[in-house]
């Protein structure tokens, strides 16, 4: 008799641990959600040092959840518009770690983060392979003109013109009217000595948005350089 009540009581409390574990599963998980959506919420207002707090502590609240991969994500964007680039940089490497491969428009946000990272820290080498790899992973995701353009800043810092105008070209097929792409095109045909090019993008890129001073001050500076030249 005493065997099978040590049985049934020990059987009864395997099911209320269960019961127990997936109601904390079930409550960390919704507090974590919380966190996760309000932090967003301060991610939007460019309260930046809110944000991360608000992401860490879905993080700490619910460490194994199959989504945290987008909670990496956001606090790694908080981290970069925070210029706590490394910072960045770490958490973009553990959310590609976790993002399903299946997951292509998400693991090209990410890896087009970390691109920026790494060009905002002047590490060309890591910028241009992640810069590479989204475009090789999603060439036709929205942000692609961006990425074309951030890659050919970094081909004119490093002086190969050719290959900053090659992207320039790139996104600009993609969008016809990305003004920051004629401006980049120009100033990669100012530097290699081809100032009638560089002049014609310039006012490309002023006449698609007049409120940009950087605009004026090139078709300017062009204008200037080339009638010194007659």
């Amino acid at each position: 008799m005493v065997k099978k009540f040590s049985i049934k009581a020990f059987k009864l409390l395997v099911a209320a641990t269960m019961l127990l574990f997936i109601s904390c599963a079930t409550n960390n998980k919704k507090y974590a959600d919380e966190y996760y959506e309000q932090g967003l919420v301060f991610y939007k207002s460019m309260e930046y040092d809110r944000s991360i707090d608000d992401f860490t502590k879905a993080l700490e609240i619910n460490p194994k959840d199959k989504e945290n991969h987008k909670v990496y994500y956001m606090r790694g964007r908080s981290y970069l518009e925070n210029r706590q680039y490394d910072q960045a940089i770490n958490d973009f490497i553990k959310a590609l770690e976790i993002c399903p491969a299946t997951d292509k428009a998400t693991r090209f946000s990410i890896i087009e983060s970390r691109g920026n990272s790494y060009h905002a820290l002047n590490k060309s080498d890591a910028a241009i392979k992640d810069f590479s790899d989204a475009i090789a992973l999603n060439p036709r995701h929205k942000n692609i003109k961006y990425v074309y353009n951030n890659r050919g800043w970094i081909w004119q810092s490093r002086e190969d013109y050719e290959k900053a105008v090659k992207d320039y070209y790139a996104a600009l097929a993609i969008d016809p009217a990305f003004a920051p792409s004629y401006y980049g095109r120009a100033s990669a045909y100012y530097k290699s000595g081809n100032l009638p090019r560089a002049l014609e993008d310039a006012k490309e890129a002023l006449r698609l948005e007049p409120e940009t001073k950087k605009y004026d001050d090139l078709v300017f500076e062009l204008k200037a350089k080339m009638k010194a030249k007659k």
